[in-house]
């Protein structure tokens, strides 16, 4: 999966190093050689359409911001805000058990996340 590994995106971001896949998208950590600043950055194929710009606008404290993105052969790369920290599966994998009350906070940020970003991408 490191096959960008050292990979320039729009002469600005090289990528570090491969973070994790999903099923439609590679995640890769990557640098701004200006800046230092390290981000997100998702590839996906061109194939699965999304309007970027309006992502942009998008604003919401559980959601990575989308900062750039760029379109090289048949890729995508989308550069968003790092998440460091673990995910909830693999929290629920290491056989977490989680409170009521902190169940209730981490339903509601994934919820009210979910409810902007759709209101947003199919209503905007």
């Amino acid at each position: 999966m490191d096959f960008l590994k050292g990979h320039i995106i729009r002469g600005k971001y090289v990528v570090v190093k491969a973070l994790g896949q999903g099923s439609s998208a590679k995640v890769y950590e990557c640098e701004d050689m200006q800046t230092r600043k390290h981000y997100a950055v998702k590839v996906v194929k061109k194939a699965y359409q999304s309007e970027e710009s309006s992502i942009m606008k998008l604003s919401h404290p559980n959601i990575p911001m989308l900062k750039d993105f760029h379109e090289e052969g048949h890729l995508r790369y989308m550069i968003m805000e790092m998440c460091k920290g673990q995910t909830l599966q693999s929290h629920l994998e290491k056989g977490k058990k989680f409170e009521e009350s902190e169940a209730a906070v981490a339903m509601h940020n994934i919820m009210t996340a979910l409810e902007v970003q759709t209101f947003f991408l199919y209503v905007i």
